[in-house]
């Protein structure tokens, strides 16, 4: 049986930078079975999170230019090689945009993330009508409250081993 799991940005940046869960991440990601897929808006927000971590050289978590661009590199070769899907979905849909609106209202968080949650619930799976149910990874309290108060699949990376 197949696995289908979201990836949020932060999941993303986990995957191409060393922090806390990215091994146990990237080992989870390479297991038989799963697909994983994100939205077009976390790709390109993992994309800035990487220009930060670079640009703010403050940031305890800062990353040389060479480690940006190499971050950034293998992002893009995780889809490239097809380890993760884009889910290409557009924010312009008015029925879409209300109904993340109303989320980011309920649930205090920004309106990417009710985005993505929308993406999930109406997204390729969901269209196909299949018994997969899809599951978000995400290291985010907001979102992980948000995902549940909506009636999504949702984890975090310390919960993968019991997946």
């Amino acid at each position: 049986m197949f696995k289908f799991h979201y990836l949020d940005a932060n999941c993303l940046v986990k995957l191409v930078v060393v922090e806390a869960g990215s091994k146990e991440l990237h080992d989870h990601c390479e297991k038989q079975g799963l697909i994983c897929a994100t939205t077009n808006f976390c790709f390109y927000e993992a994309l800035g999170v990487l220009k930060t971590k670079w640009v703010q050289k403050n940031r305890a978590d800062h990353i040389s230019e060479e480690t940006y661009l190499a971050a950034c590199e293998e992002l893009c070769a995780l889809v490239e090689d097809g380890k993760i899907q884009i889910e290409e979905v557009a924010i312009h849909d008015r029925e879409s945009f209300n109904e993340s609106e109303k989320i980011t209202k309920k649930y205090k968080i920004d309106l990417s993330d009710s985005f993505q949650l929308v993406s999930i619930k109406r997204g390729m799976l969901a269209q196909l009508k299949t018994p997969i149910t899809p599951e978000l990874i995400s290291e985010d309290r907001g979102v992980h409250k948000a995902a549940i108060g909506e009636g999504l699949k949702v984890m975090r990376i310390s919960e993968l081993n019991q997946a």
